[in-house]
């Protein structure tokens, strides 16, 4: 006769069976007898906000394929620094290949991100009143150029302006999604650097 171990997934910490475990609705009920404090889980971080938008889920694939999950859904201020957040740009997914999106490897995606990231919050404001200026990513190699075009006009004698913000020459800022750790800037294009097109 041979001895064997209960099954483990039946059991708490404290070696009480539980039979029903498939009912259990989240792990904090996993350990029955215990004190639980279930801890507040912010669902208002970058990732999280790109997973509610249908027009990015490329970039959340892009994401869960970087190893950098955790960075974009760290709460509130970078640890170890005095940056108050980080900001994303993020294309619709209609401007990403799916070509990328199928051959994207670690490497790749993580150079990709770290290519359309900032430390600190650059709202729409922040980079309309900075103008046309060039920023430091989060890789340091590959800067952003954010162009601020603003035209005046008339209309029925009431003066106008618009203003139009590009990214790296060819992203045209759509909206912004404001998180609890930072901001993601939506564009409707992206640059093609060869990381992205294929031919890196």
């Amino acid at each position: 006769m041979t001895a064997m171990l209960p099954s483990s997934q039946l059991y708490t910490q404290d070696y009480r069976y539980l039979p029903d475990l498939c009912k259990l609705q989240n792990d904090a009920d996993r350990c029955v007898g215990y004190p639980i404090t279930k801890d507040i889980v912010d669902r208002n971080t970058i990732y999280d906000m790109l997973k509610k938008d249908t027009q990015l889920q490329k970039t959340v694939q892009i994401i869960d394929r970087s190893g950098l999950l955790k960075y974009f859904r760290q709460s509130g201020d970078l640890p170890g620094t005095d940056v108050n957040g980080i900001t994303l740009f993020a294309c619709v997914d209609e401007k990403i290949p799916q070509s990328f999106i199928d051959n994207i490897s670690l490497f790749r995606s993580n150079t990709f991100l770290n290519s359309y990231t900032l430390k600190g919050v650059a709202n729409i404001p922040y980079l309309v009143e900075n103008g046309t200026t060039v920023y430091r990513t989060r890789s340091g190699d590959n800067p952003i150029l954010c162009t601020v075009n603003q035209s005046n006009y008339t209309v029925g004698g009431d003066s106008r302006r618009d203003t139009e913000v590009i990214i790296n020459g060819v992203g045209r800022v759509v909206k912004e999604i404001n998180c609890s750790n930072g901001t993601i800037i939506v564009l409707d294009n992206i640059a093609a650097p060869a990381y992205v097109n294929g031919t890196y």
